[in-house]
């Protein structure tokens, strides 16, 4: 298996670090199910824009290729980095019918990629949507497997990892995050199938991943309810802190479909009043930065989609620099060494309990 760019290598790793700030709770459940070796092709869900790529990536020891859509590779200086980011572009129907023939070009890439023993990171769904539920994936994903397999009489040891990403809250900073490994599918198990039939062996191969993607997320069907079943699980009493045991019991109890009205829950006066001057510290200093996002998401963004991810882009690019900027306006004030380092340290401290306090106290 080759090994990464410098650069994605450093990436990653400062990422790996910022998802650690940037959730309150992370849990990562059956990591085992990874195969450390050989072809690998990543399949989570689809709700959170790029956030669903970067933290499927960052807890695992694979370094995928991701398979994104065409339009962010407009200028050749976003082709370069994207590149370096081991980013491919996927053409679809409105980019128009001759770059739909450059998928060709692309998959020619991913079978390389994977004859490497690479990894492959597909949104087999088709696009993202915040919803607690799974949709219909699309082709590609058997077209790809299928087409390496086939090539080496499915000798290839293609494997097929989905991986279940349950957002307690999409777009919040400090909420929490389940990513859940499932068992690997190998695609070597469908030959006699696609030998026989092929358009039967994709759709086999389809059902089977998505009913191994929807055990691992909660995944409500019923979409004109969604919204209220989605309120009535976070509302469900003795929700457990462990995600792991929450997922379990929150399919349970979407199983049985008894739904109660929720119940408004009672501020928590005592740590609201104690831990105020820490938050007031947090929001002064981290304010600069809040507004810069509000503004990039309100000037450039349209789908409230990427809100999360333009967030971390935004705590792990624009962070460090109005920080620097920050204690030297400080170091001229109060030139005193310790005193400016704790106040450099204490930066990212108070964004992280800020944002605890908010999502605690102000927003529970």
């Amino acid at each position: 298996m080759s090994k990464p760019r410098l650069f994605y290598s450093i990436i990653k790793q400062y990422a790996n670090f910022a998802t650690l700030l940037f959730y309150r709770r992370l849990k990562v459940n059956n990591l085992k199910n990874v195969p450390k070796d050989g072809p690998v092709i990543f399949v989570p869900n689809h709700q959170n824009a790029f956030m669903d790529a970067i933290v499927t990536t960052v807890v695992s020891s694979r370094n995928p290729w991701f398979l994104t859509r065409a339009s962010v590779f407009g200028s050749a200086t976003a082709r370069y980095w994207l590149n370096l980011l081991q980013m491919i572009p996927i053409y679809r129907f409105r980019d128009g019918l001759q770059n739909v023939k450059r998928n060709d070009e692309t998959m020619d890439l991913s079978l390389n990629i994977l004859s490497n023993e690479g990894t492959i990171l597909i949104f087999a769904e088709g696009n993202h949507d915040y919803r607690w539920s799974l949709r219909p994936l699309q082709k590609g994903l058997a077209r790809m497997s299928f087409a390496f397999e086939s090539a080496s009489d499915f000798t290839n040891g293609l494997q097929i990892v989905p991986v279940g990403l349950q957002y307690e809250n999409h777009n919040q900073f400090r909420s929490e995050l389940l990513i859940n490994f499932g068992e690997p599918i190998k695609v070597a198990d469908y030959k006699a199938i696609y030998q026989a039939d092929p358009i039967r062996a994709t759709t086999k191969l389809l059902e089977d991943v998505s009913q191994n993607l929807g055990s691992l997320i909660l995944n409500i069907r019923d979409i004109e309810m969604h919204d209220k079943i989605k309120s009535a699980i976070k509302a469900r009493a003795g929700r457990e802190s462990d995600l792991v045991k929450r997922l379990q019991s929150d399919k349970q109890f979407l199983k049985e479909g008894k739904f109660p009205v929720n119940k408004q829950k009672k501020p928590k006066l005592l740590l609201g009043i104690v831990g105020f001057p820490v938050f007031l510290y947090g929001a002064i200093n981290n304010l600069i930065i809040f507004l810069i996002i509000k503004y990039i998401m309100k000037k450039f963004i349209k789908d409230a989609h990427w809100t999360a991810s333009i967030k971390f882009a935004g705590m792990i690019l624009i962070s460090p620099i109005i920080y620097l900027l920050q204690t030297i306006v400080i170091g001229t004030i109060f030139p005193d060494l310790a005193c400016v380092a704790a106040y450099f340290v204490s930066l990212p401290i108070s964004a992280v309990l800020a944002g605890d306090y908010f999502h605690t106290v102000l927003k529970p």
